[in-house]
């Protein structure tokens, strides 16, 4: 079983993702993209489904990739580059989906994560909450679509400063420049996750379909540019496996 539990709330007419890889900070390998997809495929063949949750158990949201994986994949750009697809692929369906998608982020929210947080629809996110990008400080490019999702959410000179590695939001501050929705104490996450599922069903699944199919028409969201960057990064021999030996034995990435 990969590190994920479903539970699907067929009265509440959503479904509850949860990251269970917490000693791995949560961190997204090639196994849990794929079973994230498959989630978000069953949800949204629902037509009972109106939205998607996904939070992560531990202190840490997401870290971004798992680097151990990433250290195998890295001897086989072919097969590097299709997980990065993968993921990417994953964040455009969360911004397209007809479901309307949350996120709960407690801890670190980087790389892969802060990409995933950017994805979705509404970002509830406790104190201890932190995004940050960190790709440049490690010497490497974004893969999951974060210079595609970050000046549409947070504008581009916030953008510009995470991408550059000059700048860490914590919560309040990824609240004043849109990143985050609501605020909450780690006790009150449950009861403000049930007020938007309460307020979401009280719109419509029609409504609110509808209403994300106009967003995306207004507000289109391109990933070719950073694909077609990365494969030039990785065939430019920009990840090497050498630079992620440190990192691999924490067996997680917070740069990717």
């Amino acid at each position: 079983m990969v590190g994920l539990v479903v539970t699907i709330g067929q009265q509440d007419k959503v479904v509850h993702l949860w990251l269970r890889r917490s000693r791995h900070g949560n961190a997204l390998d090639p196994k849990t993209v794929v079973r994230l997809h498959g989630e978000l495929s069953d949800a949204e063949s629902n037509p009972e489904c109106l939205a998607v949750v996904i939070r992560a158990e531990g202190s840490n949201f997401c870290a971004g990739a798992d680097v151990k994986a990433g250290m195998e994949l890295m001897h086989n750009p072919e097969q590097l580059l299709c997980f990065f697809a993968d993921g990417r692929r994953l964040m455009e369906r969360l911004v397209k989906s007809r479901l309307v998608s949350i996120a709960v982020v407690q801890g670190l929210a980087a790389a892969g994560g802060l990409e995933l947080a950017t994805a979705v629809d509404i970002v509830i996110a406790t104190d201890t909450a932190l995004f940050a990008d960190r790709h440049a400080t490690y010497g490497f490019l974004p893969a999951f679509g974060a210079t595609a999702l970050l000046p549409i959410r947070v504008g581009n000179n916030v953008a510009r400063n995470l991408l550059l590695g000059k700048q860490e939001l914590n919560v309040s501050t990824a609240k004043s420049v849109g990143l985050v929705h609501r605020c909450c104490s780690p006790d009150e996450v449950d009861q403000v996750v049930e007020q938007e599922i309460s307020r979401l069903k009280s719109i419509g699944s029609d409504a609110l379909s509808s209403m994300k199919n106009l967003i995306n028409v207004l507000a289109p969201v391109s990933f070719e540019k950073e694909a077609l960057a990365v494969r030039q990064f990785c065939e430019a021999g920009g990840y090497e496996p050498s630079q992620f030996t440190e990192r691999g034995e924490l067996g997680q990435d917070s740069g990717r």
